[in-house]
């Protein structure tokens, strides 16, 4: 059985239409050459194939050829090729990687310390921002706050969790929601217990401030996006691991069945104010009764800015 390679193309256009891609896709799928290209799916200009060596070799020939007329022009410096093996025949400037483990449109794919790694590195820049932000915190708290809400925290790796299996991603992630933490307690000048940075971690209806845990809801990112993907299926692992992780976060009512991934795309919104009802409900319990009456009128209905 012939080695399959991944190939991850990205190029220029002039036409980003919907009839410029499917024109691609059926010269690329009418070449008998091309009969051992096992997948090939695009979003614009960017496009992900897989194959045979020389499959692959036809296709970028064809995409070259008519592109132009197309007014789809290749950056080969940008594009990638993922193979075990020899890859000379490709053209020097794209870059080659051998090994099992990759990266494609910034997510990583492979073993738990690859995954890590990589994780690590997109941690290194977000850290940079949470930093700035303890600055400005000393001019004006409040828009360093809303900053770190908003473009600072759970957004800055949303993708990661929504892209990666939380079996492989909760462990990284939470080390970055430490930062925040870090980040949160230096601009609001408070010394913050348990209680309160759980209460600041839940959405802005249930009484929190919105700085969402992203380890806590990597489960339900992943599940939402792979949901949404088409490509849900009740025999993947890592679906299977998200969706009892879930579970086990959420009242018995709320819980989820793997085939309702399937059936439809579930918003990750839904899920993710799942896992803070019982978050708020939890918080609520272990709460003195003078911290109950200030969460439920936190999260009354109007209460939230």
């Amino acid at each position: 059985m012939s080695e399959t390679i991944f190939l991850t193309m990205e190029a220029a256009t002039l036409y980003q239409t919907a009839a410029v891609q499917q024109w691609i896709v059926s010269s690329i799928d009418a070449d008998d050459d091309c009969l051992n290209l096992l997948y090939q799916a695009w979003y614009l200009d960017d496009g992900v194939l897989a194959g045979s060596k020389s499959s692959l070799l036809r296709a970028l020939t064809i995409i070259e050829n008519i592109g132009p007329s197309l007014g789809i022009f290749i950056n080969l410096s940008k594009c990638e090729v993922f193979c075990g093996s020899d890859t000379t025949m490709f053209p020097d400037s794209m870059k080659a990687f051998h090994t099992p483990n990759l990266d494609i449109l910034g997510a990583p794919i492979g073993d738990y310390i690859h995954c890590a790694k990589f994780i690590a590195s997109k941690r290194v820049e977000a850290l940079k921002l949470l930093s700035r932000l303890q600055d400005v915190a000393v001019i004006d708290p409040q828009v360093a706050f809303t900053l770190l809400r908003v473009c600072g925290s759970f957004c800055r790796l949303a993708h990661i969790a929504r892209s990666t299996p939380p079996s492989l991603s909760s462990d990284p992630l939470q080390i970055f929601d430490m930062a925040v933490k870090e980040c949160f307690a230096t601009c609001s000048a408070l010394d913050l217990t348990e209680h309160a940075w759980q209460q600041a971690q839940l959405g802005l209806r249930s009484g929190g401030l919105g700085l969402r845990s992203l380890a806590l809801h990597a489960c339900d990112a992943y599940i939402a996006s792979i949901s949404s993907s088409g490509f849900a299926d009740v025999d993947n692992q890592h679906l299977k691991h998200a969706v009892s992780t879930f579970n086990g976060l959420v009242s018995t009512q709320d819980t989820i069945l793997i085939g309702s991934t399937v059936d439809s795309p579930i918003p990750q919104k839904a899920l993710s104010f799942k896992i803070d009802t019982e978050q708020f409900r939890a918080l609520l319990d272990s709460s003195s009764p003078a911290n109950k009456g200030r969460l439920l009128s936190a999260s009354a209905s109007h209460a939230s800015f």
